[in-house]
């Protein structure tokens, strides 16, 4: 039925479709009421638009972040806006951690920035405290910002090369709770030096955790409480906490810590090990070294490593480099026995590819 103004103004008309004009003029407009500047730290209009047809589409009140992102588009948030462009495939369709409609209630979006907070932080934070203090009381520099971005680019490369995307779908980390913990120990254990550009190490690392992930999933499934006691005689305590600690209070300080410390003592003692904390050999490696060479050969030759094309095949004392035998990235170690000489374009080379 379609009518005028003209109609609603007309009392014939109201009586006559039983007071179908008093019922629109006293019909109640639900209002959703937004206060704040809507302009961001550089004083340019924030993505308003995007937030009001939200709301006239689901007529759904706004979400504490959802407002929180309106209102504070400054640089840390533009930090989130980049990951999201270039991790949202990755996140929702090939990993599954993220749903289309996480992401349009910036959960997704807010998830990430927890993330760079604990890489910020060096450590897991107590829910969302830490994130909001970044938040309002925190004066972002272009360094520091780039930085959070280079080590979560590196963690993604590390989790590529521990899981394929197949086998990833089969494990626990695709559950937000699980996946948290996973990258925080990870990000972790860079700061610690560990190594990660051992392909082989990584495949035992990826090995290790599906089998873990299979473990704490039959766990999980014949778990009806959160209470410990003797009828999980004969399971992991730690593995049982874990599972515990992923069902209760999950963004809970506590719940974050439990899970942290199990996966970094399993993965530390299991298939990680950690880089020689001296990376650059002494001044009496490369005497020592050059000596040994004589020795053996009238001219010393550069070994060529890499099949480099570029080589200066003659070695001279100068330009001669000491280079590791065994990367320092995948775990070799800063000592003579490790060491050899290779010619200045060759190590370019090599540190290019190798480390």
């Amino acid at each position: 039925m379609s009518f005028t103004f003209a109609d609603l103004s007309s009392k014939r008309f109201n009586k006559e479709n039983n007071n179908i004009a008093d019922r629109f003029w006293s019909y109640e407009i639900p209002i959703i009421e937004y206060e704040g500047e809507l302009r961001d730290f550089f004083d340019n209009p924030v993505p308003a638009m995007d937030i009001f047809v939200r709301i006239n589409s689901t007529g759904a009140p706004l979400k504490k972040n959802e407002i929180r992102h309106a209102s504070n588009a400054a640089p840390f948030f533009k930090l989130g806006e980049e990951l999201e462009k270039s991790y949202k495939k990755r996140f929702v369709e090939i990993w599954r951690i993220f749903s289309e409609n996480e992401v349009q209630r910036y959960v997704f979006h807010e998830f990430l920035l927890e993330l760079c907070t604990a890489i910020y932080f060096q450590k897991y934070t107590d829910k969302r405290k830490k994130l909001e203090e970044l938040i309002y009381n925190h004066t972002w520099t272009p360094t520091e910002l780039q930085k959070l971005k280079k080590r979560f680019n590196e963690i993604i490369v590390w989790l590529k090369s521990i899981f394929s995307d197949e086998v990833f779908s089969y494990t626990r980390f695709k559950n937000k709770s699980d996946f948290y913990s996973l990258f925080i120990v990870l990000n972790n254990l860079i700061d610690k030096k560990y190594v990660t550009k051992d392909a082989k190490g990584n495949r035992i690392l990826g090995h290790t955790l599906l089998e873990y992930s299979k473990t704490a999933q039959e766990i999980s499934s014949n778990l009806k409480s959160y209470d410990i006691d003797k009828s999980w005689k004969g399971v992991d305590r730690e593995i049982l906490q874990y599972v515990i600690a992923t069902r209760q209070s999950t963004d809970s300080l506590r719940s974050r810590q439990m899970r942290n410390d199990f996966l970094e003592k399993m993965l530390k003692g299991f298939v990680l090990k950690s880089k020689d904390k001296k990376r650059v050999f002494d001044d009496n490696t490369k005497g020592t070294l050059w000596t040994r060479l004589l020795q053996r050969y009238k001219i010393p030759k550069c070994p060529n490593p890499l099949k480099n094309a570029k080589c200066l095949k003659i070695l001279s004392f100068d330009d001669a480099q000491v280079d590791h035998l065994h990367p320092w990235t995948k775990g070799g170690p800063t000592t003579l026995k490790n060491a050899q000489l290779i010619c200045s374009n060759c190590n370019k080379s090599k540190s290019a590819k190798a480390n």
